[in-house]
């Protein structure tokens, strides 16, 4: 249980990540591309989200997100089928720059409070986590 969020639902099939956002409130998204067929993203009533920019570029993706208030990516997506991530009970999360550069996916996470991954897997050695200035961090599972 978020404060003011909750992502129902997200999974990633055959190449085609998708990201089921409900029950989120004042959402918006200021910049929203996906250039290849690979990528879907469905956010519905989010609490005070914004997305600078999002790109997914054929298989390079990048997230930019910069000044987010009270809030918060949910959203960890790779175009490979190996990347999966079950974020609940965010609370204050910052995304300050993801990208993933070549099939090689990275989060760098920075100024975060509260924040909570329930699940976070990578089945490749391709992906990595850099979280800093963490406040109140959980990662209940990592492998």
């Amino acid at each position: 249980m978020l404060a003011h969020y909750q992502i129902l639902d997200y999974y990633s099939v055959s190449r085609e990540d998708r990201v089921d956002s409900n029950m989120l409130a004042h959402f918006e998204m200021l910049d929203y591309h996906s250039v290849s067929r690979e990528d879907g993203v469905d956010y519905n009533m989010l609490a005070h989200l914004q997305i600078l920019d999002y790109q997914s570029i054929i298989r390079e993706e990048r997230v930019d997100s910069n000044m987010l208030a009270h809030y918060q990516i949910l959203y960890y997506h790779s175009v490979s089928r190996k990347d999966r991530l079950h974020s609940n009970m965010l609370v204050h999360y910052q995304i300050l720059n993801y990208y993933s550069v070549s099939r090689e996916d990275r989060v760098d996470s920075n100024m975060l409070a509260h924040y909570q991954i329930l699940n976070y897997h990578s089945i490749s050695r391709k992906d990595r986590v850099d979280s800093n200035m963490l406040a109140h961090y959980q990662i209940l599972n990592y492998h």
